[in-house]
């Protein structure tokens, strides 16, 4: 990380009085001529407009650093508990976005890193829909084998109701054992009576 040069202006503000033109130029993303114009009314700073592009990298660099050593930190607490992996891939996200940004603000000359996470940035999508279609794709399979057990279930349940049908007529009509006449008994006669 780059430092200020001990003879540059900007060297001679308070850390309070960098902070406030740091939320100048990163948050409120203040012109440069316009942050060195506030600079030098209420700070007395007399500086070019390429110094205060410079301080605008050096800032956004140390931002950054401050990001990554909270993020590690952050890391380092979660790191044996159990999270979600959506909610990390896009934490992930977040950052590599921010980052981009950061990059095509603070250093647009740096193509090579822009193209870089633009193409991690598209790969993440990617790699997400294709894992949904993977989801998709097992609960198809799961749908369809479940619709297959429920298909076998019916047909063994209809098989059953059969062959107990089948059984129960014939015990209705097996031949008597202790009669010599080995035709089944004819049903019962009932009388028809009208109501």
């Amino acid at each position: 990380m780059r430092k200020l040069r001990s003879d540059s202006p900007w060297a001679k503000l308070t850390e309070e009085q960098r902070a406030t033109l740091g939320a100048w130029l990163l948050d409120e993303n203040l012109p440069y001529r316009e942050a060195l114009e506030r600079s030098e009314k209420e700070y007395g700073v007399k500086a070019s407009l390429s110094s205060v592009v410079r301080l605008y990298q050096q800032l956004a660099e140390e931002r950054l650093h401050r990001e990554l050593l909270g993020l590690q930190s952050t890391a380092n607490k979660i790191e044996n508990r159990s999270l979600e992996w959506d909610d990390l891939t896009r934490t992930a996200r977040t950052l590599v976005a921010n980052r981009l940004i950061q990059l095509a603000v603070g250093r647009p000359e740096r193509v090579r890193d822009l193209a870089t996470l633009s193409r991690i940035l598209v790969s993440n999508d990617i790699a997400m829909v294709k894992r949904r279609w993977l989801e998709l794709e097992e609960e198809k399979r799961e749908y369809a084998e479940r619709k297959e057990i429920h298909r076998q279930a019916y047909r063994e349940a209809v098989r059953i109701h059969a062959d107990s049908a089948k059984g129960h007529d014939q015990t209705e009509r097996a031949p008597n054992p202790n009669s010599d006449n080995e035709t089944p008994p004819e049903p019962p006669i009932t009388a028809y009576s009208p109501s």
